[in-house]
C-alpha cells in the first residue's frame, strides 16, 4: 500500500516510519540498523531527517539526516502486504497510521505536532491533476513560471550547456527583453508539450508497481 507527499520550500523535516514491515521512503533509503521511540506515540520508528540544501542546524544522535539536492521533493512509500485478507489489510492500515511527517522544530518537543488546515482553492482545476493548468497559460505565463520554477529548484546535476542556453535565451535567469514574442512563445510552449507527450516513456509494471523508471534522474543527456 502507498503513501505519499509533495513537500515545497523544504527545510528540515523529521519523517517517522514504524518498525516492524519492509517500507522504505523510497529506493534508495535502507532502512536504519536500529529504530528509536516516537516521543508521541511511544511507536517504535526508523527516524530520518530529511533537509533542503540551504537546511542547518544541529540533529538529535539518534535522528539520521538525508541531504536533498532540492528544496521540493516527492517522498513516495510503499508498504508490503503479505496477502489480500481484511486482517491484513486492517494491520498494514495501522501501521500506516503510525507514520509520521513534522517539522523538525516540533521534534524535540515530544513529537507533539497539529499540522495547519489546508487550503482548497475551487479556482484551481483538478482533472487532470497538472496538465489542464499547463494548457490554461499563456506561453509568457508558462515561461516566467518555468524560470521561478528553476530559481526555486536548481538543476540537478547541474547542466553547463542547457543553462547556457536558458540564459542565452532569457528564460533563466528571467529576461524578458531577451525572449521572442508573445506568439513565439505560445508556440514554442504547445511544440514543447506535444514532443513531450510524444516521448514520455511507457510506464511498465514491475511487481506489480507501475510507473516510468526514467523518473527523476534523467541526467544531463
Amino acid at each position: 500500500m502507498r503513501s505519499g507527499a509533495r513537500l515545497g520550500d523544504l527545510e528540515g523535516v523529521e519523517c517517522g516510519l514504524p518498525a516492524g514491515r519492509p517500507a522504505r521512503p523510497c529506493n534508495s533509503i535502507k532502512p536504519l540498523a536500529t529504530p528509536v521511540t516516537d516521543p508521541a506515540t511511544g511507536a517504535e520508528v526508523y527516524s530520518y531527517a530529511l533537509t533542503g540544501p540551504d537546511w542547518q542546524g544541529e540533529l538529535p544522535s539518534d535522528v539520521h539526516r538525508l541531504r536533498m539536492p532540492t528544496n521540493t521533493i516527492w517522498l513516495l512509500g510503499r508498504t508490503e502486504i503479505h496477502n489480500t485478507g481484511e486482517e491484513e489489510i486492517q494491520t498494514v492500515t495501522g501501521y500506516q497510521n503510525l507514520m509520521r511527517l513534522l517539522p523538525l522544530s516540533a521534534w524535540p518537543n515530544n513529537g507533539s505536532y497539529v499540522p495547519p488546515d489546508g487550503v482548497y482553492d475551487p479556482g484551481v482545476p483538478s482533472t487532470p491533476p497538472s496538465e489542464l493548468v499547463i494548457v490554461t497559460m499563456t506561453g509568457p505565463e508558462f515561461f516566467e513560471e518555468l524560470a521561478a520554477l528553476l530559481t526555486r529548484t536548481p538543476l540537478d546535476p547541474p547542466d553547463a550547456a542547457m543553462s547556457a542556453v536558458l540564459e542565452e535565451l532569457g528564460v533563466h535567469p528571467y529576461d524578458r527583453s531577451k525572449l521572442p514574442t508573445d506568439a513565439q512563445l505560445e508556440l514554442a510552449k504547445h511544440l514543447g508539450l506535444s514532443c513531450g507527450k510524444a516521448e514520455a516513456p511507457a510506464a511498465p509494471r514491475g511487481r506489480g508497481w507501475p510507473g516510468p523508471r526514467a523518473v527523476g534522474p534523467v541526467g544531463v543527456s
